[in-house]
Parts: structure tokens; sequence; C-alpha cells
């Protein structure tokens, strides 16, 4: 089975940002909820370009692998999707119509294997989307965390599928490897 890193689709849509030090910037997959305050984020501006005619009526935003930001009324399919916790952090986005949140996945599985290689081989397997994933440790679910490098979001075809079907706009689903 094909595992997939999730990001934005910058080269079609804007994407959000936090205004300033108070915004999400990454997460390891820790609760956030307890402390977490609202803050604002805005659509990015790329000061290289007069205009950016890049699209902005995306209803999900990934601008850090780390923090996935979903449009209010999806919110439901992503828990659908994962057995895991997700906890949504309500943002404002003063330039958008939208409700958005932050889907927080809270637990972590040991779903990548790098023990049997070096690291420069897991870095090499990394930035070649040819990292081996563990099928028995993601069973149902198709978004999901690694335990180690919690960092990033992973997902199957199946979550692609929904996030096609639910027609959702503004991610990028990248080659990370293979469940085995």
């Amino acid at each position: 089975m094909n595992i997939y890193k999730i990001g934005s689709d910058y080269d079609n849509y804007r994407f959000l940002l936090p205004a300033d030090n108070t915004g999400l910037t990454s997460t390891d997959g820790g609760s956030l909820i307890k402390d977490w305050k609202i803050c604002d984020y805005f659509l990015f501006k790329d000061p290289r370009k007069k205009t950016d005619k890049r699209k902005t009526d995306f209803t999900a935003s990934c601008y850090n692998s780390s923090v996935l930001m979903i449009e209010n009324r999806h919110k439901d399919i992503l828990m659908n999707l994962s057995r895991n916790s997700i906890e949504y952090l309500e943002i404002n986005t003063p330039e958008l119509n939208q409700s958005f949140y932050i889907a927080n996945i809270v637990k972590s599985v040991n779903v990548i294997e790098h023990e049997a290689i070096s690291h420069e081989d897991f870095m090499n397997s990394f930035r070649n989307g040819t990292m081996k994933f563990r099928l028995e440790n993601i069973g149902d679910n198709e978004i999901f965390r690694d335990k180690k490098f919690s960092s990033f979001y992973y997902c199957t075809q199946k979550f692609i599928d929904a996030m096609n079907e639910a027609n959702i706009t503004g991610l990028k689903f990248t080659n990370a490897g293979i469940a085995f």
C-alpha cells in the first residue's frame, strides 16, 4: 500500500500562515487544547510578486507539514478516517469567509521502519519517497503521525479519495513510501 505525505498545493492555492508568534508553526502531536488561545492566520502574500494569482478558495491548508488546517464543515471527514484522537483548534481567518481549525492528531503510532537502516539511508528514503511503513501498525488509520517522526502527517490512498470526493481543495499529496 502506498503512503503519502500531506502538504499544501502551493502551485495552485495560497495558504494560511500565523499572523505572529502566537500561531502554531509546528507540533509533535501532543495535546494543545488545554492551553490553546485562538489566534489569527492570514493568507501568504509572496513579496516577490506584484499580484498573486493563486486561488484563495481552498478548504484545507498545510503550509508546514505538521500543521493541517481544515474548514469547519469538513472536520468530521478527518475524524472518520482516523481512529486516533484529533483535537480541533479554532483559528481566526479575517481574510476568508470560512471558519478554519487546526486538526491536531494527538495519538501517534510507530509506523516508520527506521531501526535497521543508517541515518543517511533513512534521510535519502525520506527525500526520495521510498520510506518503509509498518502496515500492521497503521491499522484502520487513513491519516496518521509517526511516533518518532511526528512532525508530518501521512495518509493512504483512501484518505486522498475521501478528500477528492468531498471536494476538499488546497492540499497536495506526495509519495512517502510503501507500507508492508
